[in-house]
């Protein structure tokens, strides 16, 4: 006895089947500690230090027009890596990149500077 279409339709059904699993199961791997895609990533810096952004792999290089909302905070600097991030004085503010063009995807960030010594201060960040 012969069944014509049997591999065809199992064929059919795993080509809809996985791919369905598999976005059923993204948020599941996200959620063990990587902050969502559109939650701002967190960055701690001391004062006066300079953090490069390519290196924390965030953001596509190299990153353009950085911007702070509080730029006693924060403001964007130039490194040897390409654009950063310096640490001006003691707080936290909302600062963000363009990634490739000054047109481009945004990615924001929440800086918290510490001042030097502060180290208690220094919980989690990158």
């Amino acid at each position: 006895m012969r069944y014509d279409g049997s591999m065809t339709s199992l064929r059919r059904a795993a080509r809809w089947c996985l791919p369905a699993l598999a976005l059923a199961a993204a948020p599941a791997v996200r959620a063990q500690g990587e902050p969502a895609a559109d939650a701002p990533f967190p960055l701690t810096l001391d004062v006066g230090e300079v953090k490069p952004l390519c290196p924390t792999g965030t953001v596509q290089c190299p990153p353009r027009a950085i911007l702070c909302d509080d730029p006693k905070v924060a403001v964007g600097a130039d490194s040897p890596e390409g654009g950063a991030l310096r640490g001006v004085g003691p707080g936290t503010t909302t600062c963000s990149a363009a990634g490739g063009s000054p047109l481009g995807a945004r990615r924001v960030y929440r800086v918290t500077v510490v001042a030097p010594g502060d180290g208690g201060a220094r919980g989690g960040g990158r």
